[in-house]
């Protein structure tokens, strides 16, 4: 499902707004239910954050994926909860499939 060439790690750092743009069109409708404006918003807010403390999002689908990439790119610590195990699961596997 995600074997797709975006380009090199080079061009995901010194681009990673289009990156997640990227990943998040990839998406089902029923995960990805936020507007791209604010997934970016999202991104950049979390890069924005000075501590080291752990961010907590509860509920997941494409705005995990903004915080979980900001948080990648500026070796924060995220967390994130969700009731439904198989949305988890879909989540976790985009994550590693497309960012780790």
């Amino acid at each position: 499902m995600y074997d797709y060439i975006f380009g090199t790690k080079k061009h995901i750092y010194n681009n990673p707004e289009e990156f997640l743009l990227f990943i998040k069109r990839l998406l089902p409708r029923h995960c990805n239910s936020i507007p791209d404006s604010l997934a970016i918003t999202i991104f950049k807010e979390v890069k924005k954050i000075k501590t080291n403390e752990i961010i907590l999002e509860t509920g997941c689908g494409a705005s995990t994926i903004a915080i979980f990439l900001a948080c990648c790119l500026t070796k924060k610590k995220f967390i994130f909860y969700e009731i439904n195990k198989k949305k988890i699961l879909f989540i976790k596997n985009i994550i590693n499939l497309s960012i780790c």
